[in-house]
């Protein structure tokens, strides 16, 4: 393993991806990490939120390193359709978080599969998978095949009752229990408790049959998906408009327009390959993408972040017991009650807010143009007011110079920018009205992004925040790219709005989720929960996942009466 480890660790530092065929077998592959998948139940109706927590079961050494540190985690349906995608945060501790089921999602068996990037050049079945159910009350249409789901055992799963005798409590009352760990055959990675209705968490989990029928095809007998090691990436390809071969050394530009504006640069490599990382961003951001080469046209092919290999899972028929047709019923009112009361912080896009901030922090010079009088031209503006700046022709054509104390200044050409947009075609930023231009700001020493080092920046922003105007580059675009979701390690009935005010209702159908319990020395784990304004019969489950993938649960069952 250790030798396979600096192989890889080799490969992604050279991006030599090419390996033998024989460490990516399915039925050798050492070099795969593992994931496993705990939710907190397993029957949802639609608009709710499914909370998780992601173990990480990769090999000591590979874990250790960090191989990678973002976990793709989606719901799709019965015909392998993505219902939802995110991301978050993964290290050698796994992860946790929550994904929040549409509202208009038809009725039916669903999978929530997660995986990593490197798990991409992996068979699909080795993901981590759950099925789980989901109601739609309000909608008549059903999501529903003709396979059956399987009662058969899993030798991978185990559940035993706990020795606590079935207690009563009453509403708003706040309960404490002391939960013993469940027997296991091996040491414990993680342990979870979660407090649910009757029946919405079932005792069997079936592991999801999964076949990959393109995964030769995609992937070939060579590495195609390199780990993220820093964090969310954004990958694909330079190649010539007109041959369509990958364009080597293509200077590669983008920008992340919300938060701090972030910058990034790279080259691409001998094939027109390139690979971004993006760490340290959260929700849906929009990115500016363009691409440089002298006297070659070319065009920027992004790839998809989330697999796209056509996958096949069992497609089960959707039926409903008249126990789960009574459980349904009353989770409906649940949820319809909890969700206009539950606290909601809404994620800042980045598309809406904008911070004042830029990634290169305070400039050395500042110029606001409205404090000056207007002169015509904008290369007359740089020349009069604008420090450090010097514009340079040469044969006619317009090249911006940043003066300074660093020697190396002239070796680069400057980042120009225009409302964090990265532009290269002098004459056309010249040809800007000034009045078009609000300031600019100017950072008078060698400065690097990424692979790229420049030799100063100038920042220029437009008033209307419109790029005032210009023509972009036709290689550039504007992408909407999903980066981090923000983890919800713990769920209680105590986060809601009024939480304690007797007029304002407490409802939920998980009453208490903690996706990281902690055992003390004698195996017995602390619960504390309230149990808000739900009455009927719940049950509290403590699910351990040891560190070969085999998980142990107790279950205690309570009811709660007015």
């Amino acid at each position: 393993m250790k030798t396979l480890v600096k192989l890889l660790v080799a490969s992604v530092t050279l991006f030599v991806v090419a390996l033998p065929l024989n460490s990516r077998a399915a039925d050798k592959s050492a070099g795969n990490e593992k994931v496993a998948f705990v939710t907190d139940r397993d029957f949802y109706t639609a608009g709710e939120d499914l909370y998780f927590k992601a173990c990480n079961l990769s090999d000591s050494e590979m874990a250790a390193l960090e191989w990678s540190k973002v976990l793709y985690v989606e719901l799709i349906d019965g015909n392998a359709n993505p219902v939802v995608r995110e991301k978050f945060t993964f290290g050698a501790n796994g992860t946790d978080g929550k994904i929040t089921i549409p509202e208009v999602v038809p009725s039916g068996y669903y999978y929530v599969m997660a995986y990593t990037r490197w798990m991409r050049n992996f068979p699909a079945s080795g993901f981590a998978w759950k099925t789980i159910k989901i109601l739609n009350p309000y909608s008549e249409e059903v999501v529903s095949g003709e396979d059956s789901l399987k009662m058969a055992a899993n030798k991978n799963w185990h559940v035993a009752k706990d020795s606590i005798a079935h207690q009563t409590f009453k509403r708003r009352q706040n309960v404490s229990l002391n939960l013993t760990l469940p027997h296991s055959d091996g040491p414990t990675c993680v342990s979870t408790v979660s407090v649910v209705r009757k029946g919405s968490h079932v005792a069997y989990h079936q592991p999801t049959e999964v076949r990959d029928p393109d995964y030769d095809k995609v992937t070939g007998d060579t590495i195609t998906f390199i780990p993220e090691t820093r964090g969310v990436s954004v990958n694909g390809r330079v190649i010539n408009k007109n041959t369509g071969r990958g364009v080597s050394y293509a200077r590669i530009n983008l920008s992340v327009l919300g938060g701090e504006g972030n910058f990034h640069g790279t080259y691409s490599r001998a094939d027109g390959v390139f690979h971004f990382a993006i760490p340290e961003e959260y929700g849906k951001r929009e990115l500016f993408m363009s691409v440089e080469k002298d006297s070659v046209p070319c065009k920027l092919l992004v790839d998809n972040d989330f697999i796209q290999r056509k996958l096949e899972v069992p497609n089960l028929a959707f039926k409903l017991t008249s126990d789960e047709r009574k459980l349904a019923e009353r989770m409906m009112i649940s949820q319809e009650l909890a969700s206009n009361f539950t606290l909601k912080t809404p994620l800042d896009s980045g598309k809406t807010k904008k911070s004042e901030e830029y990634f290169f922090g305070q400039p050395v010079f500042h110029t606001d143009l409205d404090k000056y009088i207007k002169l015509p031209t904008l290369e007359e503006v740089f020349y009069e007011l604008v420090p450090s700046v010097v514009v340079v022709r040469h044969r006619g054509v317009p090249r911006f110079f940043v003066s300074g104390n660093h020697s190396d200044l002239h070796l680069y050409p400057p980042l120009v920018l225009l409302d964090r947009v990265p532009l290269s075609d002098m004459k056309n930023i010249l040809s800007i009205p000034p009045e078009r231009i609000k300031s600019i700001d100017v950072v008078n020493a060698t400065y690097q992004r990424g692979d790229v080092i420049y030799g100063g920046i100038i920042s220029m922003k437009s008033r209307l925040d419109d790029l005032a105007g210009i023509d972009l580059p036709e290689s550039s675009f504007f992408l909407e790219f999903q980066t981090l979701d923000k983890a919800d390690s713990l769920h209680a009935l105590n986060d809601v709005k009024g939480a304690g005010l007797p007029n304002i209702p407490m409802m939920g159908n998980t009453l208490y989720w903690n996706s990281d319990a902690v055992a003390d020395k004698n195996d017995q784990v602390h619960v504390a929960f309230d149990t808000g304004d739900e009455t009927g019969d719940f049950e509290v489950w403590l699910t351990s996942v040891t560190t070969d993938g085999k998980v142990f649960e107790k279950c205690v069952p309570i009811t709660i009466t007015r």
